[in-house]
């Protein structure tokens, strides 16, 4: 696991390679289903990094913020690429991938919070 709380171990994907979450392989089951001290089989979870360091602080998330980690969505999305190539130069990643992954995907950022607004102030 690196700070984040994401694996490091196998092929990396854009999602982890330019995180804005810790993505996990497991969730824990919801109590109301109960056993929720059980994993929920097959179902991972994503944790949005908190959006100001601000908002990190006081709920005591030691995990880099969105607004200290990224300018802008372009520069998200720049990171993006450059983790493509580094999949397709080591052999990873078809050229033909490059789109389906990462890159033609942007929509899964879009829930997450944006680095531009941040920084002008914007909720």
């Amino acid at each position: 696991m690196d700070a984040d709380g994401n694996e490091i171990a196998g092929i990396i994907l854009p999602e982890v390679a330019v995180p804005i979450a810790t993505h996990t392989g497991w969730t824990l089951r919801h109590p109301d289903i109960g056993g929720a001290e059980q994993l929920l089989v097959f179902a991972g979870a994503t944790l949005p990094f908190p959006r100001t360091q601000a908002e990190g602080a006081a709920s005591g998330d030691p995990r880099t913020s969105v607004e200290e980690r990224y300018a802008s969505r372009e520069g998200i999305w720049r990171r993006c690429d450059r983790s493509r190539s580094r999949s397709v130069a080591s052999g990873y990643l078809l050229e033909e991938g490059r789109r389906p992954v990462g890159g033609g995907r942007r929509a899964l950022w879009d829930p997450f919070p944006d680095p531009d607004r941040i920084h002008r102030g914007e909720p």
